[in-house]
């Protein structure tokens, strides 16, 4: 009976272990890896998407790209693997990442998979030759640029908007308390050299300043005209003046005069990008912004309105745009081009949404702790269930021995008790002391008294001990 029990537990205890083991293994997973990772430029890299799920939905982008969706024909777990190839032609960085998500057979719970691998790519090592003078002084001399042009221009203090760097002429206005302005220039390429920065002093009216940029090889010079009208004393005073009466005269019109002055003249009236936000949200008189764009676009879709109809728009840097931080440039020129508004977004592109990955990363980390505990907790259950069965068996075997070896220790009981239970057991007393009685009266012919007393005194003797050992019977069968 041991025995028994014994292959009962190990039956019971593998069925748990096995529960346990394909809740873990059963699981559905997307992968993405590469051959090699370090490569030098032209040398072929071989990218490898493996997927084992029921069903799965997985996009590649970046450095390659590609989609794959499909699924098994039974609903069960099957294995999908796809090879891409990929070619450097630079040297640099390049980032294959891989989402989307993938389906498990055994419950039809659907997660999502992500994952990346990086190419570093190097210029092939060329083996030293003897080089020609010309070729030695092009190594001695590396190539400079011919850039002569300004990435910034203005002044301080009442500087002004819309700097471009494609034009070379400005102008301003300051009020006459206005003494002298400090001039700045911000390079647009290194080496290039700048003349006629600096702190300038100011005459009443017009002043001309030049700024002269000269490129980095030296063959290219570029000059912006700079002409700052500094007002005269009077022209202030009778400005105040004419304000003054007006304000006496009708103190609604001067209101509504002071915001037309106001009012913007060059400039963007509207800008909306399809399918980004900007941030903040578009005003005319705000002139810098930023974007995010998800996804391999290198162009976006810029609409943009002019305040004025006349007006010239132009959208500078919506070209190629590359993974990391994109500038994007907007001016308006007015009809007459002596005033310019300029707009600047910049745009971060990402190839994949990370925290959209990062979001699904958490929500899938906790699906799975949700899972395991919901196995611990199934597991515990039947554990204990196997426990109080074991409880429950050993008990009932104990009480069996304990009942055999009770019935051992009576079996002269016992087998009387048997003997008892046949049909015709006191039947044949009655017959036996009624022929001990015949057999008296055909000997001796004793007197009736004698004959009753003596031979019955045996039979009632025999009777109560059938009664008593019927009783004991009785009250094994009720245990």
């Amino acid at each position: 009976m041991l025995k028994k029990v014994k292959n009962i537990i190990f039956i019971l205890v593998l069925y748990i272990l096995v529960i346990f083991h394909f809740s873990e293994v059963q699981a559905a997973t997307a992968s993405i890896s590469a051959n090699k990772t370090n490569v030098t430029v032209g040398e072929t890299v071989t990218i490898n998407v493996s997927v084992t799920a029921a069903a799965w939905n997985v996009h590649i982008t970046g450095a390659t790209t590609g989609t794959y969706v499909g699924d098994s024909e039974n609903g069960e777990n099957t294995s999908f693997t796809k090879q891409l190839t990929f070619t450097p032609t630079a040297a640099g960085n390049f980032t294959v990442n891989m989402s989307g998500d993938v389906t498990e057979g055994s419950n039809n719970k659907t997660t999502s998979a992500s994952g990346s691998v990086t190419i570093v790519a190097k210029q092939k090592e060329i083996a030293p030759s003897t080089p020609t003078t010309t070729e030695t002084k092009q190594q001695e001399t590396p190539q400079k640029s011919n850039n002569a042009k300004l990435s910034n221009l203005g002044f301080t203090p009442n500087d002004f908007k819309g700097f471009t760097p494609s034009k070379t002429s400005y102008s301003a206005t300051v009020p006459n308390s206005v003494s002298s302005v400090n001039i700045y220039a911000n390079k647009g390429q290194n080496g290039q050299t700048i003349t006629g920065t600096g702190k300038k002093d100011l005459q009443e009216g017009v002043n001309q300043f030049s700024i002269v940029v000269t490129a980095e090889d030296g063959t290219t010079k570029n000059t912006y005209n700079l002409s700052i009208t500094r007002e005269a004393v009077k022209e202030e005073e009778d400005k105040a003046e004419e304000d003054k009466t007006e304000e006496n005269e009708d103190t609604t019109n001067t209101v509504e005069d002071t915001e037309t002055e106001e009012e913007l003249k060059v400039g963007l009236e509207k800008l909306t990008i399809d399918g980004i936000t900007l941030s903040p949200s578009f005003k005319k008189d705000v002139y810098e912004y930023t974007a995010k764009l998800i996804g391999d676009k290198t162009k976006l879709d810029i609409s943009t309105t002019a305040i004025d109809e006349g007006q010239i728009i132009e959208v500078i840097g919506n070209e190629d745009l590359k993974e990391g931080e994109n500038i994007i440039t907007i001016t308006v020129q007015s009809e007459d081009e002596k005033e310019t508004a300029t707009y600047q977004i910049t745009v971060n592109k990402s190839l994949v949404d990370e925290e959209a990955i990062a979001r699904e990363k958490a929500e899938a980390e906790r699906q799975e702790k949700e899972k395991q505990r919901r196995i611990i907790i199934i597991g515990v259950i039947v554990v204990a269930i196997v426990i109080v069965g074991i409880i429950l068996l050993v008990r009932y075997i104990k009480y069996r021995r304990a009942d055999a070896e009770y019935f051992d220790e009576d079996d002269e009981d016992e087998e009387y008790y048997e003997e008892m239970q046949k049909p015709k057991s006191l039947n044949n007393i009655r017959e036996t002391a009624d022929e001990i009685i015949n057999d008296f009266d055909k000997e001796e012919d004793p007197e009736p008294e004698e004959i009753e007393e003596d031979d019955y005194q045996d039979f009632e003797e025999i009777e109560k001990r059938a009664r008593k050992k019927k009783s004991k019977g009785k009250r094994f069968k009720e245990d």
